[in-house]
């Protein structure tokens, strides 16, 4: 898993449309039947923090993960749109209901790479992102 600080945003826009755009890719291959044209933002109910997968033929991120008391909804929801890798994991900022379940998600599916916030923290949230991302 790669550990890469935060781009501006313009620049994580542009890679997640790239990401989403799906270009050249084999139309056979795309889950639950839809075709490769098809691009899915689903919002994750976590309770209080944040959870946003984008989701198109083979390619799925997430943004932020939640809390880790909600990782398992996460998986859950993953496994129901059949999603067993993350290309990628945006974090936005520390708060532990944007960065908690990073740990048991990144677990189960396995995580490409991740995009973290451009500062350092230095509280149990800052910790816990960085010890999940190693």
């Amino acid at each position: 898993m790669k550990m890469i600080p935060t781009l501006t945003l313009a620049a994580v826009l542009v890679f997640a449309m790239s990401v989403l755009s799906g270009c050249g890719q084999d139309k056979e291959h795309a889950p639950n039947g839809g075709s490769m044209d098809d691009t899915y933002v689903s919002f994750i109910d976590v309770g209080k923090g944040d959870c946003i997968l984008l989701q198109s033929g083979d390619s799925a991120g997430l943004i932020d993960t939640g809390y880790d008391k909600t990782s398992s909804d996460v998986l859950s929801y993953l496994e129901q749109r059949g999603v067993s890798h993350l290309d990628w994991v945006i974090l936005t900022h520390y708060d532990r209901d944007h960065v908690e379940g990073l740990h048991a998600i990144g677990k189960r599916t396995g995580i490409g790479t991740v995009f973290l916030p451009g500062y350092e923290g230095s509280d149990k949230n800052y910790t816990t992102a960085l010890s999940a991302v190693e």
